[in-house]
């Protein structure tokens, strides 16, 4: 004898995490010791405000520049099955529009308002996945903002009973600048 469920209810509850904490890591002077929690700089004279990613060589506080972002994650997923899970990251202006740039999404230990470039970097957690934004042309990318989907589904659906979860991400290559193109770029702080 064995139950038999005919027509089973499912509660198909699709979610967002809402919008995250963030924090620009940045490394040069006189922004070590600063945190930038919740606070993206407004870019130039326009409406846009965007956090820094890669190697900033053009203006005050040069050196990498790292952003994390912390979702609380809903009651909604608590002990859940999660099918799918994206972080969408659009970037705004990159400093080398006419080349790809990579960059590579970590999950990442929690982040506060006191998180700087001075005080510890957050564990990595182990999973990353990598995409490229495409070349474009013109002055500050007038091809428009693009949106990369990064696959978050493994860090979420294993651990649906956390409270939230953090990445950071990086700008790909090398920091020195001499085994590969290490690009700057804004990316917006609200990825979805």
């Amino acid at each position: 004898v064995y139950p038999l469920y005919i027509d089973p209810t499912i509660d198909w509850t699709p979610t967002t995490a809402g919008t995250p904490d963030y924090v620009d890591r940045e490394q040069g002077s006189p922004c070590t010791n600063t945190s930038f929690w919740d606070a993206a700089p407004q870019l130039g004279t326009t409406s846009e405000h965007a956090l820094g990613i890669g190697r900033n060589l053009w203006s005050s506080c040069q050196g990498l520049m790292d952003p994390y972002f912390q979702w609380k994650l809903p009651a909604a997923i608590h002990g859940g099955i999660i099918q799918n899970a994206t972080v969408k990251v659009t970037r705004n202006y990159s400093a080398a529009c006419g080349s790809p740039a990579s960059a590579t999404l970590h999950w990442s230990g929690g982040i506060n308002s006191g998180t700087s470039w001075a005080n510890p970097k957050p564990a990595d957690l182990g999973h990353t996945i990598t995409h490229s934004w495409p070349a474009q042309t013109g002055l500050n990318c007038t091809g428009g903002d693009i949106a990369l989907g990064f696959d978050l589904t493994n860090p979420v659906s294993s651990n649906t009973f956390a409270p939230q979860i953090t990445v950071e991400l990086e700008a790909d290559g090398d920091p020195a600048g001499t085994n590969g193109v290490y690009w700057f770029g804004n990316i917006q702080p609200n990825p979805t």
